[in-house]
């Protein structure tokens, strides 16, 4: 199983090639840090007024009435945005219960897949059940709203990634132990899971996630589909709906332009300018009136880029392919852009692919299960309109997409042989 240990493991990262598209993400950021350097350096390390950079990033003196108010503002709590459940809160709450549990408990459920004695194993899914009920009631929340602020300022971006990894570990060990004995209602925590992930889709990094936490998914379902029956199909219909990972990977596109777009905004304001990320990384000197206008530009032809790209996951390839050499012959003018960004973007875009298609294989994988040779040649590969390949493997079968991934065609094990 390619997710074996909960992406603690062999595939810990979130996705088949996930960090190279982080990679592409932090380098952009990277390069972005170093012009501003280099501005720094060009202006001698003081602003247009002459001030010293050190005072300009010291905190604000405040007055006694703003220290008033801001006690005033945080005792009232959070402030309910919209009507109805906020799936956060429940999210929230099971990170809470999983930080309870031994570190000996917390290791058993990043090894999904290791014998234990019949007794411990049944102790521990009948522990984490109030978890697991904290996610199944969060998946049926009107909406879901963290609260963060957006990755690229302040967020502690490493214990994001750990708790998601935690909860999706102990979602992962829960559907593996029900899949024993209730394969339907192990879908049904599988959907729950994956609804989890969707929460996550708000940044390309974002993505990565949601796109993990669905690979997850997707292999357990392949490797128990003779199980499944028709009970689960709603639970399966909320996995593999094409039009969720064509929004999840909209909403990450549209997101990096928002932040990227703040990045912008937030210097060209003094007031705003100190309390940047970039501000506490770098010593940056390029004075009010902010970044230079190269740079500027710059940034809001990826902007224009990675909006433009939301939208193009089912288009035709050919209509794709015209677009993007468009964008190719413009790089030039972009050198920003060259570090990493263009990389990036298309590598986002392969992996919601190979969800698309993953989730097709599913479809077809269970038809030929069900003996139902029909309904498998009725399922095509979403991205490259080709059938399936077969290939009969010594524990199942296997099904291939045209789809290459690192030069690789992209696949699927199934773990019980189909009728042939």
């Amino acid at each position: 199983m390619r997710y074996a240990g909960a992406m603690h493991e062999a595939r810990a990262t979130y996705s088949r090639h996930g960090w190279l598209v982080l990679g592409g993400i932090l380098l952009l950021v990277a390069a972005f840090w170093i012009l501003l350097r280099e501005g720094h350096r060009t202006t001698g390390g003081v602003n247009a007024a002459g001030q010293d950079l050190a005072t300009l990033s010291s905190p604000r003196a405040e007055s006694a009435a703003e220290k008033a108010r801001r006690a005033a503002i945080g005792a009232l709590g959070p402030i309910k945005r919209r009507e109805g459940i906020n799936a956060a809160d429940l999210y929230k709450e099971a990170i809470g219960l999983y930080a309870e549990l031994t570190e000996e408990e917390k290791n058993m459920l990043k090894h999904p897949h290791d014998k234990l004695d019949p007794k411990v194993a049944a102790a521990l899914y009948a522990k984490i059940q109030p978890i697991m009920d904290l996610l199944r009631s969060a998946r049926k929340a009107e909406y879901v709203d963290w609260g963060l602020e957006p990755i690229i300022s302040k967020t502690n971006l490493s214990g994001k990634i750990g708790r998601e990894q935690e909860l999706t570990a102990l979602a992962l060990w829960d559907s593996t132990y029900r899949f024993q004995s209730d394969p339907d209602g192990a879908v049904g925590d599988l959907a729950a899971m994956d609804a989890f992930g969707r929460s996550e889709a708000d940044s390309a990094i974002g993505l990565l996630v949601d796109d993990g936490i669905h690979a997850g998914a997707i292999d357990l379902i392949a490797q128990n589909a003779a199980g499944i029956t028709g009970a689960a199909g709603s639970d399966l219909g909320d996995i593999l709906r094409p039009a969720t990972v064509e929004q999840s990977f909209q909403n990450g596109m549209n997101a990096e332009a928002s932040m990227m777009q703040r990045l912008i905004d937030d210097y060209a304001n003094p007031s705003t300018r100190n309390e940047s990320m970039i501000e506490e990384s770098i010593i940056a000197g390029n004075g009010p009136a902010g970044l230079p206008e190269e740079m500027v530009s710059e940034m809001q032809w990826m902007i224009q880029t990675e909006a433009t790209m939301g939208t193009t996951l089912m288009e035709p390839d050919a209509q794709f392919q015209q677009w993007w050499a468009q964008k190719l012959s413009e790089v030039s003018s972009t050198p920003l852009a060259t570090d990493g960004a263009l990389p990036a973007f298309v590598a986002a875009r392969t992996q919601s692919q190979m969800a698309l298609v993953e989730n097709a294989m599913v479809q077809a994988g269970m038809a030929l299960e069900q003996n139902d040779q029909a309904q498998f040649q009725s399922i095509t590969d979403p991205v490259t309109g080709q059938p399936f390949t077969y290939t009969q493997t010594a524990t199942g079968f296997q099904l291939g997409s045209a789809l290459q991934n690192h030069g690789k065609p992209v696949s699927l094990n199934f773990s019980t042989p189909a009728a042939k």
